[in-house]
């Protein structure tokens, strides 16, 4: 649009003069005594798009030479769009290592290291030896199963708020069975620092 100056020039040159019409015409289009140049570049000497360094030439050749032509001519909207795929991918998978650190440090816990022997799966040596009672077959209500359902549920009502102390009177509550055995294995499990470790 042009500035009142530029239109009081233009309105002043006369209405049939020649210098008027190119006068609006230079006003209306700013890029009409821009000449393009197209040249045609063999596939190694191509800007890549996407990088750093593709950027800057892209900008480079529009402030250069005014609007690049082939890249207008040849890819049009699609390469557009292809971009914006692009950079909604890159965003997308961005995203996605952000939520799969924070479900990390949510299921992640700290354990000392002494306790590289735990798995939560199996029953270790460390275990059979520090309880005994679950393992030698005296009680039929006292099994490995028994001992691993125990141990695996105190370690899960723990990683539910670890920042919680978690007492053996409320895991005692909440696991029906022999209250000695079910102290002794909270403070096993406290003792190797599986629960209530930094609290």
């Amino acid at each position: 649009m042009p500035s009142g100056s530029q239109a009081r020039q233009v309105a002043g040159a006369g209405v049939g003069s020649k210098r008027s019409h190119q006068q609006i015409d230079s006003l209306s289009n700013p890029l009409a005594g821009i000449e393009v140049k197209k040249e045609i570049l063999p596939p190694q000497q191509r800007p890549r798009r996407g990088g750093a360094q593709g950027q800057e030439n892209e900008i480079g050749s529009a402030i250069a030479g005014g609007v690049d032509e082939e890249m207008v001519d040849s890819e049009g909207v699609g390469a557009v769009e292809g971009e914006l795929n692009e950079e909604t991918q890159t965003k997308a998978d961005e995203n996605e290592q952000q939520l799969l650190q924070q479900e990390y440090s949510k299921t992640a816990f700290i354990i000392p290291s002494c306790s590289g022997w735990f798995n939560i799966d199996s029953i270790h040596e460390i275990e059979m030896q520090s309880l005994p009672e679950f393992f030698c077959g005296k009680f039929p209500h006292k099994n490995p199963a028994t001992y691993l359902d125990y141990r695996n549920y105190i370690i899960k009502l723990y990683r539910e708020s670890p920042n919680a102390y978690l007492s053996a009177t409320v895991c005692r509550k909440n696991l029906a069975g022999d209250v000695c055995s079910i102290i002794r294995l909270h403070a096993f499990l406290e003792h190797w620092g599986l629960i209530n470790f930094n609290v």
